[in-house]
């Protein structure tokens, strides 16, 4: 900073509002400097000479995960969001293991290329004309779940 604190460097109430500001959203350090139009070194600089600031920004900082949490919080009632909590707080007793994961990917691909793969061949002539007699009869006779009741 130049000796006076005159120049481009020199602390104004607008850039610790913009500091705040950026800290309150949780950026970054860099993010933080950028918008408040000082160099990260600035901002180390002024942090160093002022620990009220830096105590305050790194308070604002922990804003938005509050926040989250506190959603979170109110919501717990909600299955998905109950779910959620219990894989991440209780990982060991409620969580998905990575395996569990590749696992279920892997039954999906499976079952969408099996089905496609049967849905694909065609059905020779005289199977079609039973499966539409079939359907054709249970629509004239009102039986939709014949095959359910056995008849």
């Amino acid at each position: 900073m130049p000796k006076g604190g005159v120049g481009p460097y020199r602390k104004t109430p607008e850039m610790i509002t913009k500091l705040e500001t950026a800290a309150a959203v949780d950026a970054s350090i860099d993010e933080m400097a950028f918008y408040a139009g000082i160099s990260v070194q600035t901002y180390y600089n002024w942090i160093k000479d002022d620990p009220e600031l830096k105590e305050r920004l790194e308070r604002l900082r922990l804003t938005p995960v509050l926040k989250a949490k506190n959603t979170v919080a109110k919501n717990a009632d909600q299955i998905e969001t109950a779910k959620w909590l219990l894989e991440r707080k209780r990982r060991e007793e409620y969580g998905r293991s990575q395996r569990d994961v590749d696992a279920a990917k892997e039954a999906k691909s499976s079952a969408t290329y099996q089905y496609d793969e049967i849905a694909s061949l065609p059905l020779p002539p005289s199977l079609m004309r039973e499966f539409w007699q079939q359907d054709e009869k249970k629509l004239a006779l009102g039986e939709e779940n014949a095959d359910e009741t056995g008849t």
